[in-house]
């Protein structure tokens, strides 16, 4: 499975994990095969931990079609589990069907 994220994406989940744990963290650097995209995505890393607030580019961006088709996926079988999660499955649904409207 290929799954692109770019050193914003990395940079991005650090941010919002940051903010989760209340900067607990703890960040392992698992080997690769394209050293430059590695390297890029741990400075991004450790950037965030260091306190870079920059805005990250994906303040704009849209998940792709797949990519969100795959998230339904995961939380209808979460919602197995953890009922908890339908009011989230729910509200994700509406706001995609709200984009998809738009976009036509």
């Amino acid at each position: 499975m290929l799954l692109e994220i770019t050193p914003s994406g990395y940079a991005q989940m650090t941010h919002m994990l940051n903010a989760l744990s209340g900067g607990k963290m703890l960040v392992i650097l698992e080997g690769g095969y394209n050293l430059r995209s590695i390297s890029s995505s741990a400075t991004a890393v450790i950037k965030v931990l260091l306190g870079d607030s920059r805005v990250c580019e994906l303040e704009n961006s849209f998940p792709s079609k797949s990519g969100l088709q795959t998230v339904f996926e995961v939380l209808d079988i979460q919602n197995n589990f953890w009922p908890s999660l339908k009011p989230i499955f729910m509200n994700v649904m509406s706001l995609w069907k709200m984009y998809c409207l738009g976009k036509k």
